[in-house]
Order: structure tokens, then sequence, then C-alpha cells
């Protein structure tokens, strides 16, 4: 009888534990995609910068019509 009892009681750990292997994976891949996203933001930023910086220089700089 007793085997029993602990037969279902690892039985509910192991589904247990695969719920929770599970969320921390979902967890784990939205912070994945959060860092994606401030870095990719990160990199639009610093190219626009840097359009910029290249609009204000070279021989179309100091353009008289």
């Amino acid at each position: 009888m007793e085997s029993q009892g602990l037969m279902g009681f690892k039985k509910f750990v192991t589904e247990d534990s695969d719920t929770v292997i599970l969320q921390i994976r979902q967890i784990r891949d939205q912070m994945r995609v959060i860092r994606l996203k401030r870095l990719l933001a990160k990199e639009k930023d610093t190219l626009k910068s840097m359009k910029g910086e290249k609009a204000g220089t070279g021989i179309n700089k100091h353009r008289y019509w």
C-alpha cells in the first residue's frame, strides 16, 4: 500500500516538475525576445544617428543655392 502512495507522489512530482520546467522555458524565451527587441531598437538608434552624422559631413555639407 505504501509503495502505491509513493508511486503516486513520484508521478505527481514528475508532472509538476514538467510544468515548472515548461514555464521556466517560456519565461526564458520571453526574456530573450525582450532582450533582442531592446538590442534591435538600440541598433536602429545608432544607425539613425550615424546617418545623421553622415548627412552633415562631406562635399554636400556647405551647399549654397
